[in-house]
């Protein structure tokens, strides 16, 4: 099933099952996970986290296979990043103790075709539990999320920089997470300053230059391989570039069908006034070169991930074929 069917069922009534597997994009498997357990509300004495290569079948069976004798239940959170065979599997729900909650979190480690595969298998002997499924939040569902870490952490902040958060980490939720919590001891309602002052972002305000950059004419270069330098991969750089310029494209398309540009409407939200500027360069492209663009990029991403290279070689290819989209 999907997260919104599984709130339904079974967190919002508070009526959890005893079984489930948690898969597909990392940290909403993370944050269900950390959902179910406050619902669940579990002492130290009930709850044991097996993670990685911590788990073995052998050890995980015998735990379940009897009630604790220091609580009158037993949670198990168990993180893994390698498929568990489908009669393990099978075994395990059909042997555990009534007394017993299995919480099994599935991330992907390798390629996202095999990681796929491997979950469909699992899923599919996932019988007498339930198998939820995540996919990566769309822009509503982010600022929803977003809103519920941030009313989970008490800090107060708007949509609009909430959403300066998403873009300045890129959309990495983790990231956004340590810094909302960051924040948060500031004490008082947060503002585009204090992001400013307070949040470094691996790819953010450089990012942000750099796609900028193109339409500048600036040496994009020479901004790349200073980012690489500073902890960035070329896969984080292309990503990113993928997401600034998406948002871009979302920016020409409203305004192609309306002649205006409402960003409630585009984004659910209304940008700082200094970000809203940076969208006035969205209308100087083309349909096509946008079409190009795009098509740069995420042949630039499977490369990447087909050669298993993580470069800075990769990352020039890449602005170099931009580059002349630009002239």
């Amino acid at each position: 099933m999907y997260k919104k069917e599984f709130m339904q069922k079974y967190v919002s009534p508070r009526k959890i099952p005893s079984a489930m597997l948690f898969y597909g994009h990392s940290f909403s498997v993370d944050y269900m996970a950390n959902l179910v357990l406050s619902v669940l509300d579990c002492s130290e004495d009930e709850l044991t986290k097996i993670y990685f290569d911590e788990y073995q079948f052998k050890n995980l069976y015998e735990l379940v296979l009897s009630p604790s004798l220091f609580a009158a239940r037993s949670v198990f959170l168990v993180k893994i990043h390698k498929k568990i065979p489908k009669k393990d599997i099978a075994t395990l729900i059909e042997r555990k103790s009534q007394a017993v909650t299995l919480i099994l979190c599935f991330y992907q480690a390798g390629d996202m075709q095999g990681y796929a595969s491997d979950c469909r298998e699992m899923d599919s002997a996932f019988k007498g539990g339930v198998s939820v499924r995540f996919f990566e939040p769309n822009a509503f569902e982010s600022t929803h999320l977003l809103r519920e870490i941030a009313q989970a952490a008490n800090l107060k902040i708007d949509n609009a920089n909430l959403m300066e958060l998403f873009h300045h980490h890129n959309g990495d939720f983790y990231l956004i997470e340590g810094d909302i919590k960051k924040l948060a001891t500031l004490g008082h309602e947060v503002s585009a300053k204090d992001i400013r002052d307070h949040v470094f972002g691996l790819a953010s305000w450089n990012l942000d230059a750099l796609c900028l950059g193109f339409f500048e004419k600036k040496d994009c270069l020479s901004m790349a391989s200073n980012m690489l330098q500073s902890g960035s991969s070329a896969r984080e750089i292309i990503m990113g570039m993928e997401s600034f310029f998406m948002r871009f494209f979302l920016v020409f398309c409203h305004n192609k069908i309306y002649g205006r540009t409402d960003f409630s409407e585009i984004f659910g939200y209304t940008p700082p006034v200094h970000v809203q500027k940076n969208f006035d360069w969205a209308l100087r492209l083309s349909e096509l070169q946008y079409q190009q663009l795009f098509e740069v990029l995420q042949s630039g991403f499977l490369q990447i991930l087909q050669r298993g290279s993580d470069t800075e070689r990769e990352v020039f290819s890449v602005l170099i074929k931009l580059q002349a989209i630009f002239r």
